[in-house]
């Protein structure tokens, strides 16, 4: 494990655990959307602990109504210490 995935893994378990950020510290993202064979959603990224925390339905209401012909599976991306690199992220075909 490199440097920074043992802070991510760190960052993940304590804001997990109920604790709150601290300035200077990044904050996990993930990218997640639903995918069916009829196609997938835009992908939206989402704080990490605040999706672990979610469930399925309430994932899914993050996104429009007119989308629901694509929720059959969910996928999300591994976490990213900034926004930006999870909004990057390419999900596999």
């Amino acid at each position: 494990m490199n440097s920074a995935q043992i802070l991510q893994h760190h960052t993940a378990r304590l804001l997990a655990a109920g604790a709150q950020p601290v300035a200077g510290i990044p904050m996990p993202y993930r990218k997640v959307r639903f995918t069916s064979s009829r196609g997938s959603t835009a992908g939206i990224v989402v704080e990490a602990p605040k999706l672990a925390k979610m469930s399925i339905s309430e994932v899914s209401r993050l996104f429009p109504v007119s989308e629901s012909r694509f929720m059959s599976k969910i996928q999300t991306s591994p976490e990213f210490l900034s926004w930006d690199e999870a909004f990057a992220y390419e999900f596999p075909a």
